[in-house]
């Protein structure tokens, strides 16, 4: 596959751990807004994350630029810490939704129509 240039030059990604204990070791102003900075910026990460699923998956060869650039943003995402947990906490929330919608359906079945 092909690489990021850039990719040798960044340090690997800090999870919710090293950014607390950060803060834990240096509570200036300038580390309180860089967290908020950190923060403002996951977000925007998690709806790219949201984003990219409307879309098929295509390898990087023989796609269309579209594709080749969601295999890059889909390349960088799967290594973020923040969106790993976020994925475990949606995937348990479509769960539950799921199981709801079905405890709802066999509740509907059950109850005499009239």
């Amino acid at each position: 596959m092909i690489n990021d240039p850039y990719s040798d030059l960044l340090r690997p990604p800090l999870d919710d751990d090293e950014l607390r204990d950060m803060w834990a070791r240096n509570r200036s102003p300038e580390v309180h807004a860089l967290l908020w900075e950190v923060k403002r910026l996951q977000n925007i990460v998690r709806r790219a994350w949201q984003f990219q699923t409307f879309f098929p998956t295509q390898g990087y060869l023989g796609g269309s630029t579209r594709d080749m650039v969601l295999w890059h943003l889909r390349d960088e995402l799967k290594n973020e810490p923040y969106l790993q947990g976020a994925q475990r906490w949606m995937e348990e929330h479509e769960a539950e939704q799921q199981r709801a919608a079905k405890a709802s359906e066999r509740k509907d079945r059950h109850q005499p129509k009239g």
